[in-house]
């Protein structure tokens, strides 16, 4: 009977160390994908701003 629970306990122990592995891997996700979208926030930024720009010269009377 001991040795069945030293294996559920060594199960349980490979359960929790893969749960924190993978609870790890998705916090590195969630910081790539914030940073992502904080870097697409930016280019949609610039876009947006050259847009402007491109309206406003075709909007100017040319001379």
């Amino acid at each position: 009977m001991a040795q069945a629970g030293a294996t559920l306990q060594n199960y349980n122990n490979d359960l929790v160390r893969c749960i924190e592995e993978l609870r790890e891997k998705r916090e590195e996700l969630n910081r790539s994908v914030a940073a992502d979208e904080e870097e697409k926030g930016a280019q949609d930024s610039v876009s947006q701003r050259r847009e402007s720009v491109n309206l406003q010269k075709k909007k100017a009377p040319s001379a």
